[in-house]
Formats: C-alpha cells, sequence, structure tokens
C-alpha cells in the first residue's frame, strides 16, 4: 500500500510539473500594454515567446502568445526585416503551421492574420476553392473555453457568409459561456428598443451588431430589426443578403453599376449608407455614438446629416421634419430599460480582450451624453422627470469618475472631463476637449487635448433630498 502511494504522488508531481511548463495566455492587461511599450520592450517580449515555442513546439498557449506579441513586433518593423515576418517559412504563423498545423490555436490565427493573403509562396492564380478557409476549421475545432473576442471574430465570418444558422448556434455558446457583458447587451437592447418596426440599423463595425445578433438569434428579441455592418460590406455575399432583407434592388450591384465603377473604398461605402437611406421603405437609423466613424472615420456624408434627427440613442434618417425630441421622451419615459444603470452589480469584463472594446462605464457615459439635453425641457414642464433624469446622471458620472476621469468618447474626436462639484451637495460638470494627436520618437502616438479648448457641455444639480 506504501508503494502505491509513493508512486502515485510521485505520478502526480511529475504531472503538475509538466503542467507547470505550459505556458498561459497572455492577459488583456498584459495584451494593452503592449501598446504602451517602445520597440525596446516589445522585442524583448518577442524574443522570450520566440525562445519559448522552440523549446516548447507543441505549447498552443506559447504560439498564441509569440502571435499576439508579433503584431505589435511587427509596427517597428521595416525592409527585409519586417518582409521576413511576411515568408511563409519564416512568418509565426508559417512555422506555427508546422509545429500544430491541426489544432484550433493554429486555424484561428491563421484566419485572424489573413495568413493566405500575406504568405508569399502561393500562386495568384491559384483556385479558390484550394484554398485552406481557416475560419471553418477554427469553427469545427472551437473549444470550450473559447475566449470571447475569438467568439466575435468567428461569428463575424459567419455573419458575412449570412450563414444565419451556424451563427445562431455560434451566438449562443457565446451567451452561454458568460462571457458577452451583461452591460453591452442591454445598451444594444436599448438601441433596439427605441426603434420603429421593422427598422434598419447601420453600424461601422461588428461590435454594435454582435449583442443585437445575440439578441435576435439566441434570446428572440427583436427579429424585425434589419443589420447592416459598414466593415462586412465587402465581403461579397454579404451586401446582396442585407439587400434583399431591406428589399433594395440589386441594380445597386449589377456589373457596371456607378458603385462597381467606384475603387475607392472611402466613396463605395458612402454610397452604399446612402442608397439605404434614400431607397429603404423602413425607417433607418444610425447609432448616436457611432455616426461619425462610419466611412472609415469620415463620418456620414455632410449633406445628409442635416436628415439625421435624434432620437436618443439612435439617429433616425428622414427628409421629412418631424418632432424628434417628442419621439426622444418616449424612448427615455417609455421604451429604454434605465435602471440597471444604478445599480452596477457586475464586474465590468467589456474590456476583456474583445475585438471591439466598449468598457460598461463607457457605455453608461454613452447615455450620459446622448441624453443630457433632455434636462432643459423636463425643468420647464416635467419637473419630476428632470429629477429623475438629473438622479439617473449624476449616478453615471459619479460612476465614471471612480473608473477614469477622462474619457475618450468616439462622436468626432474629443475628450470629455468629468468634474465633481460640491456646492450645496455633490453634482457634477461636463467639460469637453478637442483631441490633438503627435507621433512620439518611440513610434507610439501621443493623444492629448488642451485646457484652452476647453467647453463646458453640461452640468447636473445636487440630487433632490
Amino acid at each position: 500500500m506504501t508503494r502505491k502511494i509513493t508512486f502515485t504522488v510521485l505520478a502526480l508531481t511529475a504531472m503538475l510539473n509538466i503542467y507547470a511548463q505550459q505556458a498561459e495566455l497572455l492577459s488583456s492587461k498584459a495584451i494593452t500594454d503592449l501598446l504602451m511599450q517602445d520597440s525596446a520592450e516589445v522585442a524583448s517580449s518577442y524574443g522570450k515567446w520566440d525562445q519559448y515555442v522552440k523549446e516548447h513546439p507543441m505549447d498552443e498557449n506559447g504560439w498564441r502568445n509569440l502571435y499576439d506579441i508579433s503584431k505589435r513586433y511587427e509596427d517597428f518593423l521595416s525592409g527585409n526585416d519586417y518582409a521576413k515576418t511576411k515568408k511563409k517559412e519564416t512568418s509565426v504563423l508559417g512555422r506555427m503551421e508546422k509545429a500544430i498545423p491541426d489544432s484550433y490555436t493554429f486555424n484561428y490565427c491563421a484566419y485572424d492574420g489573413g495568413y493566405w493573403v500575406y504568405t508569399s509562396d502561393e500562386p495568384d492564380d491559384a483556385s479558390t476553392t484550394d484554398k485552406p478557409n481557416y475560419a471553418e476549421r477554427a469553427i469545427k475545432m472551437m473549444p470550450e473555453n473559447a475566449q470571447g473576442y475569438e467568439y466575435e471574430k468567428l461569428a463575424t465570418y459567419l455573419i458575412s457568409q449570412h450563414d444565419t444558422l451556424r451563427l445562431a448556434n455560434l451566438l449562443r455558446r457565446y451567451y452561454e459561456s458568460g462571457q458577452f457583458p451583461q452591460e453591452q447587451l442591454q445598451y444594444d437592447y436599448n438601441e433596439l428598443q427605441g426603434m420603429e418596426h421593422g427598422g434598419v440599423y447601420i453600424a461601422q463595425h461588428q461590435g454594435f451588431i454582435i449583442g443585437k445578433l445575440i439578441l435576435q438569434l439566441v434570446l428572440g428579441m427583436h427579429r424585425d430589426k434589419i443589420l447592416y455592418c459598414e466593415n462586412i460590406a465587402t465581403y461579397p455575399d454579404y451586401l446582396p443578403a442585407v439587400f434583399q432583407q431591406i428589399g433594395l434592388s440589386d441594380d445597386f450591384l449589377a456589373s457596371g453599376s456607378e458603385y462597381r465603377k467606384e475603387v475607392r473604398q472611402e466613396m463605395q461605402l458612402a454610397m452604399i449608407i446612402r442608397y439605404i437611406c434614400d431607397q429603404s421603405k423602413h425607417p433607418v437609423y444610425i447609432g448616436g455614438s457611432s455616426f461619425s466613424t462610419l466611412v472609415l472615420g469620415h463620418g456620414v456624408p455632410d449633406d445628409m446629416k442635416e436628415n439625421l434627427y435624434n432620437e436618443g440613442l439612435t439617429l433616425r434618417y428622414s427628409t421629412t421634419p418631424y418632432d424628434n425630441r417628442k419621439v426622444k421622451r418616449h424612448n427615455v419615459e417609455e421604451r429604454y430599460q434605465l435602471d440597471y444603470l444604478r445599480f452596477p452589480f457586475c464586474v465590468d469584463r467589456t474590456s476583456e480582450r474583445r475585438n471591439y472594446n466598449h468598457t460598461a462605464s463607457d457605455l453608461a457615459f454613452n447615455y450620459a451624453i446622448l441624453l443630457y439635453d433632455l434636462l432643459p425641457y423636463y425643468a420647464e414642464h416635467k419637473e419630476e422627470r428632470f429629477w429623475w433624469l438629473n438622479s439617473l446622471l449624476n449616478n453615471i458620472l459619479e460612476a465614471k469618475l471612480q473608473t477614469d476621469k477622462d474619457v475618450l468618447f468616439n462622436v468626432g474626436y474629443t475628450m470629455f472631463h468629468i468634474r465633481e462639484l460640491n456646492d450645496k451637495g455633490k453634482h457634477y460638470q461636463v467639460v469637453s476637449m478637442p483631441i490633438h494627436t503627435k507621433r512620439q520618437e518611440n513610434g507610439n502616438m501621443l493623444i492629448y487635448s488642451s485646457e484652452a479648448d476647453e467647453k463646458v457641455i453640461f452640468q447636473t444639480e445636487p440630487d433632490r433630498q
């Protein structure tokens, strides 16, 4: 018996030693910190993990860490050094393919990194059907412990293929994993809740629609809403499917059309938005926090902006003037579910290695920026509603101030700063400053603002006792 116990203990110890040698995935903070490191620090991290995979060529986590770091490492390379990272036999993905070709890690990273497109070994005229579909392979091999950002990356592929059945299955797994942030889902719900039946939602990137797709395909809510994602517009199967949902003619996409003749992507994306807005018989909406980032960051064409009406969290396109403030009040008072903003019970996991980061406090701050202009009306016409909204904004700003005093908000290039005031009780002031950028000698982009450009946006009152 003693021998058996001794052997078992020794075997267990050996097993633990093996596991101890396996690398852990880099944390979300470590990945974010890479963006702030200079070339020497990044090169050191790259060298560490490059040596690790040479010593442990079967360790998937080690390869994954090297791949993640290599994307930042390549930012500092040029000439032959950069070309080496793209050659199949010397690239991280090329070496990973030799070491762990049938792994989920390789196939996911190969899809994420556009491995077929950027390696130079294959002939340009190779048949499309002969090209390996890394996304398909990764989806089939996706492990139970996949990370949220991996679900989102592969969901994007299925959205581009308009493969609703498999997309629903993938999003169900994502939702049931508990990794999709509750605050994001609530925000997505409120955006859809404020739209009319059959409304079309125009989004700049996948981060604005994945939560809405979970609501539709997994939870069965707001299935009447139609979602268009600009980042996926270039996939050949995507636009025809969206146009069919909206009821738009395929003539826009036909060979020889003005759209096909246009070679500039910026102009193509602007043409798509214009076509949807002008031709759709469904009401068309754009997220209030994203309209300026559409069309490769240039925003909605200037002549169309005068037809965008703020209805709360969304902007509705209409060539016929109407009382949008009445609709906005109705959304805030009757449609949106806002009480959750007062009680942040959940840990903020929104920024944990997602492809499109919207932290919970930033999402809450969106409400403050998009809804504060109702305060003057309520102060004059609905006193109880004024104190309700004032209290809600105080809750939002207090929570945000505890997280981050400065907010890079994505409506334009503006930095918002929150000040706590204490005259006659605690309340808050929000000021804005335009953002300036400057590239530093170490290659990092410095983002800064000037107090000389400061402008008060709004100020709350102390909560009524």
